[in-house]
């Protein structure tokens, strides 16, 4: 395996203190790293239209994605954290168009509030579980943050589930088989995941089958079960690019300046294999168990990506994740989402 014993040592080391010591915002230090530098004071000397772009942790692949379509618009970003900042009004108020997956009550209200000329539309956040059914997230029981561990906020269903039991780590390894994973639902989640990306598009301007359909033949789309792959996102940028070319055209958008920049570039232009996959090359990679992976005719693994860069096996996973959770109280986190699965409860009991 790629992780030796000293660094695997070190991560059962930290998951002890991770579990211990994350009653925290999970938003709060990664949103400050992720939010960019740009000055809130928005000039645009290019006459350019603005766009901005407001959303979670596709917010950055998004951004360069709509750049690279939409070369007239000036395209800027920043992250939404829940509610209003001096930050987000002063771009806005400025902006001609806001590509947003915040609430469209809050996305309304925000452009009032900064009587912004904007025009809204609204995309769906990307959560896919049909290839992650085991990842869950983990609130703390304080209502002010989630559980963070081995692999930061991802944690396995299986794991917890078996830990709350009390289970030894072989029994918990063995749940990791093909007839288990099936008999938890496991090989229904890509239908349940269809329905809850369906339910998200259908709030949005964006349609769920031109979406998916392009996706399917590029194998697996997903991190984890709310990190795209850029292949999703630029495909989400593809949609967002058809409803601008009606609601903001590039013959009305008034580009200028000594450059003679073209106006629009070919939306379907192989754009994933040259904008960088940011959250592929930073945070967590969850793999598609083997068994999962051959129900749905793609490659599958037991490796684990984590966010310093280490790979780890299922066994390692698996005693990583053990040693965090006994240093917790189980009454510190939220775990009614996992308990009160009746499948769990008949089938590994």
């Amino acid at each position: 395996m790629a992780t030796g014993g000293r660094a695997l040592t070190e991560h059962l080391r930290g998951a002890r203190l991770r579990a211990r010591d994350a009653w925290r915002v999970a938003s709060g230090a990664a949103t400050a790293a992720a939010s960019p530098s740009a000055p809130t004071h928005w000039a645009s000397p290019s006459g350019r239209r603005r766009l901005l772009v407001v959303s979670n942790c596709q917010t950055a692949g998004l951004t360069a994605a709509l750049a690279a379509m939409r070369p007239d618009l000036d395209v800027r970003r920043d992250i939404w954290t829940g509610g209003p900042t001096p930050r987000l009004d002063a771009m806005l108020a400025t902006a001609d168009a806001l590509v947003t997956s915040m609430p469209e009550s809050d996305a309304r209200a925000a452009i009032e509030r900064t009587a912004s000329p904007a025009t809204l539309i609204r995309v769906p956040q990307i959560n896919f579980r049909g290839f992650h059914p085991d990842i869950t997230h983990v609130p703390l029981a304080t209502g002010d943050g989630e559980l963070l561990g081995i692999a930061r906020a991802y944690h396995s269903r299986l794991v917890l589930w078996g830990w709350r039991r009390g289970a030894t780590r072989d029994r918990i390894l063995g749940w990791f088989e093909p007839d288990a994973l099936g008999a938890v639902g496991y090989g229904e989640a890509w239908n349940d995941a269809v329905e809850l990306m369906r339910q998200a598009t259908a709030e949005s301007d964006l349609d769920l089958g031109d979406w998916l359909l392009a996706l399917l033949g590029r194998g697996v789309f997903m991190h984890t079960d709310n990190h795209p792959r850029i292949d999703a996102i630029v495909q989400l940028a593809r949609g967002v690019a058809r409803v601008l070319a009606e609601r903001v055209p590039a013959e009305a958008s008034g580009a200028a300046g000594p450059s003679r920049r073209r106006s629009v570039a070919p939306i379907d232009e192989p754009w994933e294999r040259v904008l960088t996959d940011g959250l592929g090359a930073t945070a967590e990679i969850w793999p598609v168990y083997p068994p999962i992976a051959t129900r749905l005719g793609v490659r599958g693994s037991w490796t684990w990506r984590l966010a310093d860069g280490s790979l780890i096996d299922l066994p390692q996973f698996v005693d990583a994740s053990l040693a965090g959770y006994r240093a917790l109280d189980p009454r510190d986190v939220r775990l009614d989402h996992i308990d009160g699965d009746e499948r769990f409860e008949r089938e590994l009991a």
